[in-house]
């Protein structure tokens, strides 16, 4: 089992665990990432898994999660533990509008918001940011007390680039990360086929439902479209525009593609998990049977511990929207 450890809000080592019940680390590119955790609570040390408390996961810096979720049934004791990026989950985004490369613009966000706000108790304590590399397109954002997370998530998504907080001796760092290519024209391309015996329990979905390719957007009785639909593939959408900012740039942003999704159990075989591909590499999917091969990114890879079992689970592609999702999608519409 991998070990577990547990760290007070200041980065005290309180203990360490391994006898849990099963553990699942659930790693995400475009938002934060999950510890959910199920272990008997008379286990030495399970008093330690309180809200607040710093879980690290082996070495695994990057997955670390603060827990914010206790359940106790019987004699079980579950936990589940957004990782260290659900900081940006507890700020709004105090109304600023900023261009500049997706990773000046992220990591402005972040400092603004969280590590020098003008209100000091806005302050996040121990966090800090990595030095910015300027990746990913220009893009221009203006932000009015959305979610720090959300927004972040939307550059993300837009611009390719994942983002996270990861763990350090002192205290927390936030970052931008940029995938590898692995697809079949890359150096080192990385397939995943059944017939390659690295993949099973695969699941597929196609869908057009979300897809949104005419924009109308309109401020001040100006009405701008933008996208190429046409006929019956054509689908609109209708939004207001912020009181600032390019009213094509706003329409832009509202274009969302159909979605594709591939999920899989990796198996080993061909390729080794976090050796030849990773969370946020772009790789080549393919199923004969299907008629599916495409090029797409890891977004989510879900790593299941169990006692002499671990397994791992990996999404390409974008995910359906829940229906939370699509009723925050239809509110910021009816805001801007």
């Amino acid at each position: 089992m991998k070990p577990l450890r547990i760290f007070s809000p200041d980065l005290e080592l309180l203990a360490e665990i391994d006898d849990y019940e099963s553990m699942a680390v659930t790693r995400r590119w475009h938002t934060y990432g999950e510890i959910s955790l199920t272990v008997h609570q008379d286990k030495q040390h399970a008093d330690k898994l309180l809200n607040g408390n710093i879980l690290l996961p082996g070495t695994d810096y990057h997955s670390a999660a603060v827990i914010r979720y206790r359940q106790t049934e019987l004699d079980t004791l579950t936990i589940r533990a957004p990782f260290l990026g659900s900081f940006m989950a507890q700020r709004v985004i105090v109304p600023v509008t900023w261009t500049g490369a997706a990773e000046t613009v992220m990591k402005e966000l972040v400092d603004r918001q969280a590590v020098t706000p003008a209100d000091p108790s806005r302050t996040i304590p121990l966090l800090t940011i990595a030095p910015d590399l300027e990746r990913g397109q220009v893009l221009t954002l203006y932000a009015h007390y959305e979610n720090l997370a959300e927004v972040l998530e939307e550059i993300s998504r837009g611009s390719g680039l994942g983002w996270g907080v990861y763990l350090t001796e002192s205290g927390f760092v936030f970052e931008v990360y940029e995938g590898t290519d692995h697809t079949v024209t890359g150096q080192e391309p990385v397939i995943f086929s059944p017939d390659f015996d690295n993949v099973m329990q695969q699941t597929l979905i196609e869908s057009q439902f979300e897809e949104k390719n005419a924009i109308y957007v309109e401020r001040d009785g100006t009405v701008v479209a933008v996208g190429e639909g046409e006929g019956a593939e054509r689908f609109e959408l209708y939004a207001t525009a912020p009181s600032e900012g390019s009213l094509e740039d706003a329409a832009r942003q509202l274009l969302q593609d159909s979605i594709f999704a591939l999920e899989a159990e990796a198996i080993g075989g061909s390729f080794v998990y976090r050796q030849d591909y990773d969370l946020g590499d772009i790789v080549t999917v393919q199923n004969k049977k299907w008629g599916v091969e495409r090029s797409a990114r890891i977004t989510e890879v879900q790593e299941v511990y169990e006692p002499n079992n671990m397994q791992v689970y990996l999404t390409f592609g974008d995910s359906p929207p829940t229906i939370i999702d699509k009723v925050k999608q239809e509110l910021k519409r009816g805001l801007r």
